[in-house]
């Protein structure tokens, strides 16, 4: 299922802010998180969105949303990345 990136999930952020990956931008590339995952982001949009307030300029996310893939990737290649990663939720 395909999503609009460039769709607004907080005040600063739009959704194709929290769909990357600096080590993997091809795998992050093709993430299309359901709903859930929407709405968590949207919640974690929030949060930055008054980091950002509190202390600016605009936050800049490098490793956002992973599907289990992405994970699983990272994993490999011996970067910070848990089975169980809150990333993937």
């Amino acid at each position: 299922m395909a999503v609009d990136r460039t769709s607004k999930i907080s005040r600063h952020y739009l959704l194709s802010d929290f769909l990357v990956d600096a080590t993997f931008p091809q795998l992050a590339a093709v993430l299309a998180p359901g709903p859930q995952i929407l709405a968590n982001l949207r919640r974690l949009g929030a949060v930055m969105d008054r980091l950002v307030e509190q202390f600016p300029p605009r936050w800049t996310v490098v490793s956002g949303y992973r599907d289990f893939e992405l994970n699983e990737a990272c994993r490999k290649a011996g970067l910070p990345a848990s089975v169980a990663s809150l990333h993937m939720f």
